[in-house]
């Protein structure tokens, strides 16, 4: 089944998001997926931008 995100980060920023850490340290992404640009709520498992999202998440890898 897609993943299914109640708190999506937000593509408004030249499609993509900016996201902080409790080091200090922030990355901004660009989203790739067409999916994730268009409606970030629901994408695909296997998409680039859902693997990076997983790899920056505290929980749920």
């Amino acid at each position: 089944p897609p993943i299914v995100f109640e708190n999506a980060p937000s593509a408004m920023h030249n499609n993509g998001t900016s996201l902080s850490f409790a080091d200090g340290h922030a990355e901004l992404h660009r989203w790739t997926s067409v999916t994730i640009v268009n409606s970030i709520s629901i994408a695909a498992n296997n998409s680039i931008d859902v693997m990076w999202l997983k790899d920056q998440a505290t929980d749920y890898k």
